[in-house]
């Protein structure tokens, strides 16, 4: 097994998924995948073995490593809201700032669309983590925007 296969299968165990499934996965793939195309297979075994087996009633549900065993559990009832369905969004405020900006201005307006787009897409419970020290401007990186931080500090 090459250096680099190897450090496929243990970045993908670090997730929690079982190794005979990465195994079985880098079999099927080309040995040039990107992780992306990995991860994407890997779910997709996952949610086939979790939903495409039919369990004894009374006997324990096995869930496989690395499938959420809340993903059949937590689905919306038609008297939940469909957002309860979603897990919480935690967003690093300062690397989606300083890339919108180009890494030259930390840009508020980046965080306001990284959060309306989740926003749009029904979620609710979005956390955005700015550092203490991004909150006043610094000579190598101005801030922008910053009326839209203030306008996202007040949604709650």
């Amino acid at each position: 097994m090459s250096f680099l296969h190897h450090a496929k299968v243990e970045r993908f165990l670090k997730l929690g998924y079982s190794h005979s499934d990465i195994l079985r996965v880098l079999d099927s793939l080309d040995h040039d995948a990107q992780t992306n195309n990995i991860l994407e297979e890997l779910i997709k075994i996952c949610h086939t073995r979790t939903h495409g087996s039919k369990s004894v009633p009374g006997s324990p549900k096995l869930v496989p490593r690395g499938c959420s065993p809340c993903a059949s559990l937590s689905r919306a009832g038609p008297d939940q809201e469909p957002a309860a369905a979603f897990r919480p969004v935690v967003i690093d405020g300062s690397n989606v700032a300083m890339s919108h900006g180009d890494k030259k201005t930390f840009s508020c307006q980046g965080i306001q669309l990284v959060v309306n787009w989740f926003w749009d897409k029904g979620l609710r419970d979005i956390t955005v983590f700015i550092p203490l020290w991004r909150k006043e401007p610094r000579p190598e990186a101005l801030i922008t925007g910053f009326a839209s931080e203030w306008s996202l500090s007040g949604q709650q």
